[in-house]
């Protein structure tokens, strides 16, 4: 403990290392803190009977999720459940809070532009970051 004393301690969870060494004077040894990340192979599931080996996505998913363009905010939600997942709820807040942000500025420039040219938009847009009352 003393040689691993750390601030930063309290900010890793055990996505971030789920495999520790411990060392003391006496012995040493590997603490596996979730079972499947010392797994050389991938599970096997069940699906209807028939026994497959586990996959997350294909080739052809990745190239399409890789060709797709993420919504305005979709970043930041993804950055909120992370900080979330961690136990950053602070950080999780900022983060979701952004993400609203940018969906609502995404909206509102759609519906904006129905009625006035690009450049109107931008400003008024740009007019109303700190006072949500559109003029």
């Amino acid at each position: 403990m003393i040689i691993s004393s750390s601030n930063t301690l309290v900010e890793i969870s055990p996505w971030d290392v789920p495999i520790w060494f411990i060392m003391s004077e006496i012995a040493s040894g590997r603490v596996t803190l979730m079972d499947y990340a010392k797994w050389d192979v991938k599970p096997i599931i069940s699906t209807a009977g028939s026994p497959e080996q586990y996959k997350l996505i294909d080739e052809a998913q990745l190239k399409t999720a890789i060709n797709t363009n993420p919504s305005a905010g979709e970043f930041e939600l993804m950055d909120s459940l992370n900080f979330m997942e961690r136990g950053d709820y602070s950080g999780a807040v900022r983060r979701i809070t952004t993400a609203i942000e940018a969906q609502t500025e995404a909206a509102l420039r759609q519906e904006l532009l129905k009625r006035y040219s690009p450049a109107e938009v931008d400003t008024r847009l740009e007019q109303s970051k700190n006072d949500l009352v559109l003029s």
